[in-house]
């Protein structure tokens, strides 16, 4: 995947998720879930760090979020997972580009949550995508 977002850009290997159903409940959006520190190259380094210093989830983080230079394109998410629940921080990029073998999808209306979870522990991929994405 590569997700834009401005002048700004960054490439991730998604797993395609058969369980993951999650979408924004105020516009029913799919959301890709990714690696906070994968995306942190699309923010501004103040805003960057700032991610990193605040609980995930967070309404202070949704404010700070808002006040930074994308106001607006912002949302929490609820999730469920196995013995787990909460909220996660979410953005609607530009523009997502899926590639999967030879097919490539264009798209403006998905969310991206930023999970603080790595995914892989080889580091082989970098977030979850819902196959009907592909």
């Amino acid at each position: 995947a590569q997700i834009f977002l401005g002048e700004r850009q960054v490439s991730l290997r998604l797993l395609a998720d058969t369980g993951n159903s999650l979408t924004d409940p105020l516009t029913a959006q799919s959301v890709i879930v990714a690696e906070q520190a994968s995306l942190l190259p699309l923010f501004a380094p103040a805003f960057a760090q700032q991610l990193t210093q605040t609980i995930s989830g967070s309404a202070q983080l949704l404010l700070a979020a808002e006040q930074s230079e994308m106001p607006g394109r912002w949302r929490l998410i609820p999730y469920r997972a196995v013995g787990q629940q909460g909220m996660l921080l979410g953005f609607r990029p530009d523009c997502i580009i899926l590639q999967h073998g030879k097919t490539c999808k264009h798209y403006s209306n998905v969310i991206v949550a930023l999970s603080e979870q790595k995914f892989s522990a080889y580091e082989t991929y970098q977030g979850l995508v819902q196959p009907e994405l592909l």
